[in-house]
């Protein structure tokens, strides 16, 4: 990936060599720092393979394809999102502009839905880091949904259970 741009979303399965990113995204899991206006391995840190999801936000126009697609690929009901985006204003008129951020499950180091779960339907894998769900396990309390800092949980009124972005665990689990 060295040289070449990102198209608005990509999803690293491992570490991240290097890409023509300035400083947008800085995992918590410190694998990866900024420097000279380029990511680069963190070598002080080990690399464990972990899941993430660098979003190019200069590259976002608001189309919200990505959306969509998430929602088909997952059957996800209407009026419910997995992921969606957030459409910002910035600055004061006359210098006005409008970005638009990518909103989705951040797969937190320590997450308070996990923490929350009374039967332990929301779990955090230690090889990948992904928060995933065991929908059969889920009783659809609803704590998980009311833990999130993000907002990124809902309920599926289909499954009657809570539902949230895997990072399309069922397509990943055929590669």
């Amino acid at each position: 990936m060295t040289g070449k741009s990102l198209s608005a979303v990509t999803i690293a399965w491992d570490v991240i060599r290097q890409n023509d990113m300035t400083n947008i995204y800085k995992p918590a899991s410190g694998l990866m720092k900024v420097k000279n206006g380029r990511l680069e391995e963190d070598k002080a840190v080990s690399a464990t393979k972990r899941w993430g999801m660098v979003v190019d936000q200069r590259r976002c126009i608001g189309c919200h394809s990505c959306t969509v697609a998430c929602k088909s690929e997952n059957n996800v009901p209407l009026g419910y999102w997995r992921s969606w985006v957030k459409g910002l204003q910035k600055g004061t008129f006359p210098d006005v502009g409008t970005m638009f951020l990518r909103r989705l499950c951040n797969q937190c180091d320590t997450p308070p839905c996990v923490q929350v779960c009374p039967v332990q339907a929301t779990v955090r894998r230690e090889q990948d880091g992904v928060i995933v769900m065991y929908y059969g396990k889920c009783i659809g309390c609803g704590m998980c949904i009311s833990a999130c800092p993000y907002d990124a949980r809902f309920f599926n009124p289909i499954r009657h259970t809570a539902d949230k972005c895997d990072f399309c665990e069922i397509g990943r689990a055929h590669v």
